[in-house]
């Protein structure tokens, strides 16, 4: 018997085969932060059940509810992105009944269908044919579904990039080399799940104004889309190092631009205090260089200074006017000046002086650098010369 599927059936199924390996890995790698791995792993599942719903409406003889009845899992694939960043970026994350509240939409959803079909009281949902054009029942029935899978698509991808946001702020104040802890990519993903959204409903439009036929393109978000997580999810999601340990007492706070006793008035940490850590914390950074620790986290010169990571972090913000990383990283950038400089070091390659001064990245280390003295670190060590 011959075998033979639709292009965009093809596409699904390739995904589909694809993301199976990952999804075992996720679920079963001890590595990582394994809550978000599971949610990371929950979301390629969905995408998977949509790319099978798309070959199953394509390629099988069956039902019109049946054909789509697993599409409502497709106001599952936002919540899991958002709890797959959520989980990523807030340490002390736990699952509540409240968080049952986003399975409301898909449920919603999910009796609408049976619904439409069954009863022409609800035939107020559907969407008219576009003028000139033809078009199916099947496509003027579904366009609330369309609709709400795409507005849902929509919001948890702006929700998430909020919550994004605010992590890069938050991990200046805990890190001093960013890498993976940034969660750029995931910047990224959103972004392109934001633009498919953008472009699906412009599609819809376009349609509906009876200038773009829908057949040529219809179907191919929802097929390709797993196909697209795993180019993604492969190169980074698998590698995704966990944010923060146990180790790590993480504060969200708004890094301040100077020294406000009003700061201190929800904190145990006095402006005195401060005062007296703040002179600590500079005599031990000149005598002990602890900059030059690759990867220096604040919980790890907390306890060098044997003091609380909330305390350490308010200080640094309230007296530099700076965030963890950068203040840490002002000290690599002064290091390394004095390298280029030093005539014993003349035979050091300007990558060595980027290593020996506490850098892990080039790219850090010469931003750092131009910023501070705006110069690249060549003309720095010529122009000295």
């Amino acid at each position: 018997m011959e075998v033979t599927l639709n292009l965009s059936s093809l596409i699904a199924a390739m995904g589909v085969f694809s993301v199976l390996p990952v999804m075992i890995l996720l679920w079963t790698a001890p590595w990582g932060d394994i809550r978000a791995n599971r949610c990371l792993c929950s979301l390629l599942f969905f995408t998977s059940l949509l790319a099978l719903s798309h070959i199953a409406q394509k390629e099988l003889d069956v039902s019109v509810f049946l054909r789509f009845a697993l599409y409502p899992v497709q106001m599952l694939v936002g919540p899991a992105l958002y709890f797959y960043i959520r989980t990523l970026t807030q340490p002390n994350f736990s699952w509540r009944a409240t968080h049952l509240w986003h399975l409301i939409p898909m449920g919603v959803v999910a009796v609408l269908w049976p619904l439409q079909l069954k009863y022409e009281l609800f035939e107020f949902l559907n969407l008219s044919c576009p003028d000139l054009q033809e078009c199916s029942q099947i496509y003027t029935d579904r366009f609330i579904h369309r609709s709400l899978t795409w507005i849902s698509l929509g919001v948890y991808s702006l929700v998430t990039l909020r919550i994004l946001k605010q992590h890069r702020l938050n991990v200046r104040d805990h890190f001093s080399e960013l890498g993976l802890v940034s969660l750029s990519w995931l910047k990224w993903v959103t972004l392109a799940l934001l633009v498919l959204v953008i472009t699906t409903i412009a599609t819809e439009i376009l349609y509906a104004q009876g200038s773009f036929s829908y057949k040529t393109f219809g179907g191919y978000q929802v097929a390709s889309f797993p196909l697209l997580i795993y180019l993604i999810m492969g190169v980074f999601g698998l590698r995704q190092v966990k944010v923060f340990s146990s180790q790590d007492s993480v504060t969200v706070q708004n890094t301040p631009s100077s020294v406000d006793t009003g700061k201190y008035q929800t904190s145990t940490l006095t402006p005195e205090l401060a005062e007296q850590l703040w002179l600590h914390l500079e005599t031990y950074m000149h005598k002990e260089k602890p900059h030059l620790t690759h990867g220096l986290k604040i919980s790890e010169l907390a306890k060098q200074l044997n003091v609380q990571v909330n305390h350490l972090s308010e200080t640094i913000n309230g007296h530099s006017a700076q965030s963890f990383y950068d203040y840490i990283n002002r000290y690599r950038v002064e290091e390394a000046a004095d390298l280029l400089l030093a005539e014993k070091h003349q035979h050091l390659s300007i990558n060595d002086i980027s290593y020996r001064a506490g850098f892990n990245s080039n790219s850090t280390f010469f931003s750092h650098f131009k910023k501070r003295f705006e110069l690249t670190p060549r003309q720095f060590r010529n122009r000295e010369i």
